[in-house]
């Protein structure tokens, strides 16, 4: 699969169906999300906890890559 099958892939499959298990073969566990000059590590557990969350808010979220 190449890198664009794979981004695909994640948002499409893996955060639509909350499948949060596959997060580790998409997200180092290095992760960081960066907010103007503030960088917050979140690693893996960190990715999969924000997955969690936002299916929680939205339940029925489906994303789509265009």
């Amino acid at each position: 699969m190449n890198i664009k099958d794979r981004i695909k892939y994640f948002y499409e499959v893996v955060t639509s169906q909350g499948q949060t298990e596959q997060v580790a073969n998409y997200v180092s566990n290095s992760c960081v999300v960066r907010l103007g000059e503030a960088v917050y590590p979140v690693g893996i557990e960190g990715m999969q906890q924000h997955l969690i969350d936002v299916r929680k808010t939205y339940p029925d979220l489906q994303m789509r890559v265009i």
